[in-house]
């Protein structure tokens, strides 16, 4: 089910924007703050004009509300933006994708091969930008 998984996802962002949220950059330049807040707008109003056609447009548009949060707030995170912050937006990209194959916006050999890639190259930027971080506090040489 679509609605469930999604309720699932969108579960696991709201983690993650927690996550994100408590780990805060201590200044944000405005290019920064430009960049996540384009990515939480942007995410749901595109995905709105994608998924239109099909009968949950509104389900979709709203879980995408929460992935570009999620999106936006690892962009502005302490954490690596080019591992952390392009792996949320890699992630994005791939949900994107998965509305346009619903909706046959674009052809399936297209979705097929770009959606999975994304998806887990995303997850394992993100994974690995995250853990370096937080183990790099833990070091007791740390300067």
């Amino acid at each position: 089910s679509f609605l469930i998984g999604g309720a699932l996802f969108a579960l696991g962002h709201a983690v993650a924007i927690i996550l994100y949220l408590r780990n805060r950059r201590a200044s944000t330049s405005s290019s920064q703050i430009l960049a996540g807040g384009s990515l939480l707008l942007l995410t749901p109003f595109i995905a709105g004009l994608i998924a239109y056609p099909l009968p949950n447009w509104i389900v979709a548009t709203v879980y995408s509300a929460v992935v570009g949060g999620m999106a936006a707030a690892a962009w502005t995170s302490r954490f690596p933006r080019y591992r952390v912050g392009l792996g949320a937006v890699m992630f994005v990209v791939s949900d994107l994708l998965i509305f346009a194959r619903e909706a046959a916006a674009l052809p399936d050999f297209v979705t097929a091969w770009t959606i999975w890639p994304l998806y887990f190259g995303g997850q394992f930027l993100i994974a690995t930008g995250v853990v370096q971080t937080l183990r790099m506090d833990r070091r007791p040489d740390k300067t």
